[in-house]
């Protein structure tokens, strides 16, 4: 609009001189965008990894030496469950209360629902 306006005071040359200083300087400013876009994105992960390394709870070890079972351990392949209570996360209300149940050795069962 600046060109079109000043057509009779500016020369032609200076107008296109202009408008290639404009161009260039958009897809400077767009180029600029997409790279902070991209940093934040990269710093989205950073700050990820630095969570899961400082501040989520660490699961305990895979074995624990004084509660190892027996070597002979199962003897015979059966499962006994008394009274399990179990929830999704230590904020959420109960799914299970109280489950009891016995499975014998060789014994197939199906697990339905969630």
């Amino acid at each position: 609009m600046l060109t079109v306006g000043t057509r009779f005071t500016v020369s032609p040359g200076q107008t296109g001189v202009a408008l290639a200083y404009i161009l260039s300087t958009q897809q400077a400013f767009s180029w600029m965008v997409r790279q902070l876009a991209e940093f934040e994105n990269d710093m989205n992960s950073v700050e990820r990894i630095v969570y899961y390394a400082r501040d989520l709870e660490q699961e305990p070890p895979h074995e624990i030496p004084e509660r190892k079972p027996a070597a002979s351990w199962p003897s015979d392949g059966k499962l006994e469950i008394k009274d399990a209570v179990l929830k999704y996360r230590p904020e959420l209300p109960l799914i299970l209360k109280g489950l009891s149940m016995t499975v014998k050795g060789g014994e197939k069962i199906g697990i339905v629902g969630r």
